[in-house]
């Protein structure tokens, strides 16, 4: 989506960094764009598109074949394409109300004519149109880093939940294509950004949150084999019997994060497989599980059952090189 943003760069930030192409008009955005850009992403479980910040000289050059137009309050641009006032417009205007941060909040109120024509559009960048703002923690105790991190973890908690704000953000993950793997080679597991609220003491990646970014990437691997929701529902799953992390380097807030997963055993009910971290090219952990198909009504091992079995020997059919550390024991020396 084209999107021309004028005199808001909280806006132009968040659109930029939810995948659009925007042409900006207006102060500096690039505080505001570095900061949306290590926090935004790390509100979903994956990655989100790529997007692109064009600065223009003039309104007219921005909204030069825009699809949506994001404006202040003063403006007095007018078009034939959708205009949304952000705080405030002249009589008979589209305006939205936002949250604090506007880059941040994933809610707007929408008034005006154009509302139900703009609240789709604004679904591309990671924005809900609803009847009234979700509280979120405004203490006046906190600022910045530590107010944006309450705010992280009370919309992930949300999602977890899937209520209000936190179901928005699973309908616009929902909206991102998965690659197609190939199964010759180590298969993409999960993409994503390193949350505010995973951070410890040390200021890096806690302990849980390894487990927990490796978990999803199980459960992504699960999906691709054909153990889907519908699969689980008929009565048949996995359960992990062994789960060995190596902890190599260090993943802090806003990194994006790669899962690579390869088999290293698939016979019958068995699995035993392998997860690779890394940022950019540095692998900073690994995560070796084994894994057993089940009846969830006896609780026991039973074969994999269609399409699930094709799924799993084609994982295992790759035969790959064993990558460093598959097999080591807790402490064996490097």
């Amino acid at each position: 989506m084209r999107l021309a943003v004028l005199g808001l760069p909280d806006w132009a930030a968040r659109a930029a960094v939810m995948g659009a192409d925007v042409r900006y008009c207006g102060p500096d955005p690039k505080p505001m764009l570095r900061r949306a850009a290590k926090v935004l992403p790390g509100l979903y479980d994956r990655t989100p598109p790529a997007g692109d910040l064009t600065m223009c000289g003039t309104p007219d050059l921005a909204v030069d074949g825009a699809d949506l137009i994001l404006t202040a309050p003063t403006s007095g641009i007018s078009a034939t394409v959708p205009v949304v006032h952000i705080g405030g417009g002249p009589e008979g205007a589209t305006v939205a109300h936002s949250g604090t941060p506007a880059w941040l909040v994933p809610e707007v109120v929408l008034t005006g004519p154009g509302a139900a024509r703009i609240a789709p559009l604004l679904v591309g960048i990671g924005v809900a149109a609803v009847d009234a703002l979700t509280p979120l923690p405004t203490d006046t105790m906190l600022d910045g880093p530590e107010r944006e991190a309450a705010i992280v973890g009370s919309l992930r908690a949300l999602r977890e939940a899937n209520v209000g704000p936190g179901r928005n953000l699973a309908q616009t993950e929902a909206l991102w294509p998965w690659p197609d793997p190939d199964w010759s080679q180590p298969v993409e597991t999960a993409d994503r950004v390193v949350p505010l609220d995973w951070l410890d003491y040390n200021g890096h990646m806690t302990e849980a949150r390894y487990l927990h970014a490796f978990g999803n990437a199980t459960d992504r691997l699960m999906h691709m084999l054909g153990c889907t929701p519908d699969y689980i529902a008929a009565g048949h799953s996995f359960f992990t019997a062994e789960t060995h992390i190596r902890h190599i380097g260090e993943a802090n807030a806003g990194d994006r994060i790669r899962i690579h997963s390869q088999a290293l055993m698939v016979d019958g009910a068995k699995m035993r497989f392998f997860h690779m971290m890394r940022v950019a090219d540095r692998i900073v952990a690994t995560s070796e599980h084994f894994m057993l198909h089940v009846s969830l009504k006896t609780r026991r091992s039973v074969p994999p059952l269609p399409p699930l079995d094709g799924g799993m020997a084609r994982f295992g059919a790759a035969e790959l090189t064993w990558p460093d550390g598959a097999g080591r024991a807790v402490g064996q020396p490097r």
